[in-house]
């Protein structure tokens, strides 16, 4: 009897114990699923956000390029076409400058803190490592050079050749005579140099491709 007792007792023991295993695994397994869908939204989070951040830079960026053109081509008529309108404002031409404006401010959180591998997708996030670090070391540089033009050749010549008052307008005769200065002329022209190769440069078909590879790898 007691041995008949004892098998039952294992019997019992064993399923007891089997049942606990499993448990003990489904939980691991609901655990390790949850874990895995928190990454998941957050991977969608970041993503979304990515998409935000871009598309907030392109909007930037096309009014910045489409100013730069402007200029452009106001300079080009006074240079080449003896444009007499608005030469007053002639400073605000020369001197406009392209400005950085990084919108990067959820690639910047990922890299540090080390959470780019939430990216799960290595294309999309080698695409988005590529675009922040090449490109916006290449604005911040274009930012810089121009910035070094306005200040040392444009804002000099005017401190030094050009009265003008507060509104940083200016007596549109003196202009026209001092567009007879070889050294006005030039920095006029290297101006145009300038906005044409920053406004050629600065290509947001880019953003729109990183953009697109994102979308789709997005939950709706």
């Amino acid at each position: 009897m007691s041995e008949g007792k004892t098998g039952k007792y294992l019997k019992y023991a064993i399923g007891e114990i089997i049942l606990v295993v499993i448990s003990i695994l489904i939980a691991l397994q609901i655990n390790n699923w949850n874990e895995k869908r928190k990454v998941q939204i957050e991977e969608q989070r970041a993503l979304k956000q990515l998409i935000i951040n871009l598309n907030n830079e392109k909007y930037v960026l096309e009014n910045t390029v489409k100013g730069l053109q402007r200029s452009r081509s106001y300079l080009k008529d006074v240079l080449y076409k003896s444009r007499k309108e608005d030469l007053d404002s002639i400073f605000f031409h020369l001197s406009a400058l392209f400005i950085n404006y990084p919108m990067n401010v959820e690639y910047i959180n990922l890299k540090s803190s080390g959470n780019l591998g939430l990216i799960s997708d290595k294309n999309i996030r080698n695409t988005v490592v590529y675009y922040y670090e090449l490109y916006h070391k290449n604005h911040e540089h274009l930012a810089i050079e121009h910035k070094k033009f306005a200040n040392n050749q444009v804002e000099a010549y005017f401190r030094e050749e050009l009265p003008g008052d507060t509104t940083l307008l200016y007596n549109p005769e003196i202009v026209e005579l001092k567009l007879k200065d070889k050294k006005f002329r030039n920095i006029i022209i290297e101006q145009i140099r300038n906005l044409d190769y920053i406004t050629n440069t600065i290509n947001t078909s880019t953003i729109d491709h990183i953009i697109g590879s994102i979308a789709k790898d997005t939950i709706k």
